[in-house]
């Protein structure tokens, strides 16, 4: 009996209903309805239920914008990014930029980070590839585009408005930080095509 329970639960049956088929003479159990859940929707999100594959498809992209042979090449300049950008905000404007992230890429985005550490100043384009590549410098694959290569990849993985919409509410070199690569924009659309 155990097995055809586990069966029917296994093709979507209530536990209840199963007792029930299943000759037992148990009674299914009512349940009470609770208002608070008729408006809260019920599906787990994407991004939840795979972050692992969700995280995977990123890397994947941001390796083959920086034209880089492996994730594994990848994973420091894309740690480096984000670090660097963090670094840039004020502990408000991080958790901010933090929310629009998907779920892997927001714990990458706030590993490590130590709250007493000054703001600094956004700089130019050198200084965010020099704040990139001291990321385990020893082992740091960044190519010179390196920012604008995860922007490309992180852009394609996000809620393209609410990022929009973050960006605007942070300075104003936050936009430029973020800016995509046109080049492997345009390649991702003529794959989908």
């Amino acid at each position: 009996m155990l097995t055809r329970n586990f069966q029917r639960a296994q093709r979507g049956i209530p536990r209840e209903l199963a007792a029930d088929q299943a000759g037992t003479g148990a009674k299914p159990r009512r349940r009470r309805s609770d208002p608070r859940l008729k408006s809260r929707p019920m599906t787990l999100p994407f991004e939840y239920q795979n972050p692992t594959l969700q995280f995977e498809r990123f890397m994947v992209d941001a390796r083959d914008c920086a034209g880089l042979p492996t994730t594994n090449m990848a994973w420091n300049m894309v740690v480096g990014v984000l670090h660097a950008f963090r670094w840039r905000l004020s502990v408000p404007q991080a958790l901010s930029f933090a929310a629009v992230l998907p779920p892997m890429v927001r714990a990458l985005f706030i590993e490590d980070w130590d709250l007493a550490q000054p703001v600094r100043p956004f700089g130019e384009a050198a200084d965010w590839l020099a704040d990139v590549r001291s990321v385990r410098h020893r082992h740091n694959f960044s190519p010179p585009d390196a920012v604008a290569s995860v922007a490309t990849a992180l852009r394609r993985h996000v809620d393209e408005l609410a990022f929009e919409r973050v960006l605007a509410n942070l300075p104003p070199q936050a936009r430029r930080y973020w800016q995509p690569k046109t080049a492997c924009a345009e390649e991702a659309g003529s794959k989908l095509l």
